[in-house]
């Protein structure tokens, strides 16, 4: 009699030591988390929903003691299985005073905030297969907090705080030590480029400590003085107001420039301002992010909703679900609500970050920038294109060379926009979208995410657009110049003809009137 173990022969034993080959062998390759050791910033349900779909982690981090200036931050695991190079996204809002939750509950967080101040799946979600991070950001945005005097004064400040913030976040939770991709919308457009110049030079210094990898910016504040300017055009060309008003806002930017010329940036702030709700006025109240709708949806909808959901007793209150600490929340569009963090900055809100996003070029980090073509703002595609021809970098050249094709995916029926690539960057204009193109466009922005991560081409039908589109118009150039130059050639030699015969018949008349009184010459004014 045995003691009750079945015997196990060669051939099985062999099999199970296969199998947990196997298993160790993928256990190594998976990329694990010490769960146990970031316990106490996980969250595990989200009130309005319930239990998340993926581990979440939230908290603040310590950037400037000495103003006890602290960021506050949420991160998203991503959904499918994550490894080492998984993709790490981090995700600011602008302003300046704007919450990134803006970002996180209503463009490509994973549960979108109701009216009722519940949640729906977001089923185009950024963290599909990528880490995402929301951070509220800098001092004194959202849930992230500062002393009296703590606001940061420059973007300079605010990058070199943000960064030492991102560095505490990464050694807290390794998962998300990743190559990271800094996005963001609209006054992102300048904390963006500021943040990854100060990565790209702090690395050049031997500090590798961030992954930083590209950026990704939609709709952008890049050169906010220049894009003001682009503002009164849009407006009348999408026929809301008449060439009067135009012309009456354009005196307004004129106005406003020269204010910043003599260093009166508040003032030549203001103006701009005033400028841009002139027009608003005259239009009779669009949308201004996105001149299709009626109203102010951003302060009426989107910021009401969220400031409803953050007084609830489940966040404001112990134990804070979200790890808020009781921290009030607080947000506000700095070109429209004045606030704390962008009076802090009102010297640079009429600001540049060219030199910043091309020095993160030159550097050959990739860079893309979208925008939603129904944007009214001075964030809108027109401005952008303008901001972005002002920008120097090694690929200058190739870029402005570069052809605009069509941004086209397999099963639409239509293009998503159209994308000009060249130097390491890429300009996508988003169709049928505002300034919050993860909002008005979510599955056009999730495979536009996809596409720049992966630097995979802008269109599923390349053969299509061979045969169909540019190459087409070059034969037709080609034959057309063929012809050109065999018609120039005839050309020449009739028009040498006539030339001699009209030179001759002035000579002739020349000679007539050599002897005849001078006639009086009238003054032409459009020959003055």
């Amino acid at each position: 009699m045995g003691t009750g173990r079945m015997a196990m022969s060669p051939f099985i034993a062999c099999v199970w030591t296969i199998i947990l080959q196997s298993v160790f062998v993928c256990n190594v390759a998976a990329f694990s988390v010490d769960r146990e050791a970031q316990s106490l910033y996980h969250v595990p349900v989200l009130p309005g929903y319930g239990k998340h779909k993926e581990n979440v982690y939230a908290g603040f981090v310590d950037v400037h003691p000495a103003t006890s200036s602290q960021l506050y931050y949420i991160a998203y695991e991503s959904r499918s299985p994550a490894a080492a190079d998984t993709p790490v996204l981090i995700w600011l809002n602008g302003g300046p005073g704007a919450s990134s939750f803006l970002g996180n509950f209503l463009e490509n967080g994973p549960y979108r905030l109701q009216m009722d101040l519940t949640f729906k799946d977001n089923p185009t979600a950024w963290n599909d297969q990528q880490h995402l991070i929301f951070f509220d950001q800098p001092a004194g945005t959202g849930f992230s907090h500062t002393a009296p005097g703590g606001y940061v004064t420059s973007l300079e400040q605010m990058a070199e705080q943000f960064v030492v913030g991102l560095q505490q976040l990464v050694k807290r939770h390794p998962q998300f030590s990743g190559p990271l991709y800094l996005t963001g919308e609209s006054f992102a457009g300048q904390y963006i480029p500021f943040i990854g110049d100060h990565i790209v030079r702090q690395k050049a210094r031997g500090d590798a400590s961030v992954n930083f990898k590209g950026c990704l910016i939609g709709n952008p504040g890049l050169d906010i003085p220049l894009q003001y300017s682009k503002q009164p055009l849009f407006f009348r060309a999408h026929g809301l107001v008449d060439e009067r008003v135009q012309k009456l806002a354009e005196k307004m930017v004129h106005k406003c420039h020269r204010q910043l010329a003599a260093g009166e940036v508040e003032k030549s702030f203001h103006t701009c301002a005033d400028m841009s709700n002139y027009l608003m006025k005259a239009a009779g109240q669009p949308f201004l992010y996105d001149v299709r709708q009626w109203g102010d949806v951003f302060d009426l909808v989107y910021s009401k909703a969220m400031g409803d959901y953050f007084k609830t007793a489940p966040i404001s209150q112990p134990p804070f679900l979200l790890h808020t600490g009781g921290e009030p929340w607080k947000n506000g569009d700095g070109t429209a609500a004045p606030n704390p963090v962008v009076n802090a900055l009102m010297n640079v809100t009429m600001g540049s970050a060219k030199k910043q996003l091309g020095a993160i070029l030159d550097a050959g980090y990739q860079v893309t920038i979208y925008n939603g073509a129904e944007d009214g703002s001075c964030c809108g595609h027109w401005p952008t294109e303008m901001a972005l021809k002002q920008v120097e970098w090694g690929g200058r050249s190739e870029f402005d060379n570069a052809r605009t094709t069509m941004w086209n995916a397999s099963g639409v029926g239509h293009p998503y926009g159209n994308v000009r690539s060249g130097g390491g960057l890429n300009f996508v204009i988003v169709l049928n979208s505002g300034h919050m193109v993860p909002t008005d466009q979510p599955v056009a922005g999730l495979d536009l995410l996809h596409r720049f991560l992966r630097r995979s081409s802008w269109t599923d039908f390349p053969e299509l657009e061979m045969t169909l589109g540019l190459a087409g118009m070059e034969e037709t150039t080609d034959i057309q110049t063929e012809t050109d130059q065999s018609t120039g050639s005839t050309a020449q030699l009739v028009m040498g003809v006539v030339i001699g015969a009209v030179l001759a018949t002035l000579a002739s008349n020349f000679a007539r009137r050599s002897v005849a009184k001078p006639e009086s010459i009238g003054y032409d004014p459009l020959l003055a």
